[in-house]
């Protein structure tokens, strides 16, 4: 079995990116998400993928779409850059994401679904 290796990552959270012009990727099947949690305006997502010869880069990011829903949803993607890294090793790690940015006018609760997470997330600020 490969050994696992655990990074953690948590200088300065990057802040979400919202592009209206954003497709995401349907059933990104090259990491997976284990949990998620919400503190101080942070989302932090435990990951999971195979790797371990070049160094990944994350990006969380969506089209700033709004379900007509109350509490207000809205529909995240992780996009996941391996660097042609073509290990297999068993790599997990913590990612931080800024995401005062979803907060949405009039109410102080939203509902974030992110992709290869099966939970909902609610953040309230």
């Amino acid at each position: 079995m490969a050994e696992t290796k655990v990074l953690e990552i948590k200088n300065l959270a990057p802040q979400m990116v919202i592009d209206k012009s954003f497709v995401g990727k349907q059933n990104d099947k090259s990491y997976n998400v284990t949990f998620a949690e919400i503190a101080d305006n942070q989302l932090m997502l435990e990951i999971n993928y195979s790797g371990g010869c070049a160094e990944h880069e994350f990006q969380l990011i969506s089209n700033g779409i709004w379900e007509k829903t109350y509490p207000p949803q809205m529909l995240l993607y992780l996009e996941h850059l391996p660097n042609g890294d073509k290990c297999r090793e068993f790599i997990s790690k913590k990612l931080f994401f800024n995401i005062e940015n979803t907060q949405y006018a009039g109410t102080n609760l939203v509902i974030l679904k992110i992709q290869n997470l099966k939970n909902q997330i609610q953040y309230t600020y």
